[in-house]
């Protein structure tokens, strides 16, 4: 589920890098947050997230595993 150009940005949560992975099974949800007040993804991807995740926090870990088909958009 993990958005490509929220790895851009760097992880206000645990440091990592642009470019880095958090973890090696996602990205924190702080790398969201940065990307979209930065233009980089737009309102409805993070909305997306929260949907798929619920209740989150900057240090959630947003999977790197595709989202179920039930929640793609089409």
């Amino acid at each position: 589920m993990t958005t490509p150009a929220a790895v851009t940005v760097r992880c206000g949560f645990c440091d990592a890098a642009p470019g880095t992975p958090c973890t090696p099974g996602g990205q924190h949800f702080d790398r969201y947050l940065r990307a979209w007040r930065e233009g980089l993804i737009s309102r409805s991807t993070v909305s997306d997230v929260c949907a798929v995740l619920g209740t989150v926090s900057a240090g959630t870990l947003v999977p790197d595993a595709p989202a179920p088909a039930a929640s793609r958009r089409a």
